[in-house]
């Protein structure tokens, strides 16, 4: 996601994501869209610290 978006247009994006899977994807109850801003150049993954959780 665009790095300078507001927080109320990454919500609404995520939003609208969720609803357009929830309707492509038959038998789907529920499913959890992450926003993202595109990392500043020269900026680490935000995601890295968390790494070590993930299972292999």
């Amino acid at each position: 996601m665009d790095g300078d978006v507001t927080v109320r247009q990454a919500h609404r994006i995520a939003v609208d994501a969720e609803h357009a899977l929830l309707h492509a994807v038959p038998r789907l109850t529920a499913a959890l869209v992450h926003a993202d801003p595109e990392p500043a150049p020269g900026e680490a993954d935000p995601h890295q610290p968390l790494a070590h959780h993930a299972s292999a």
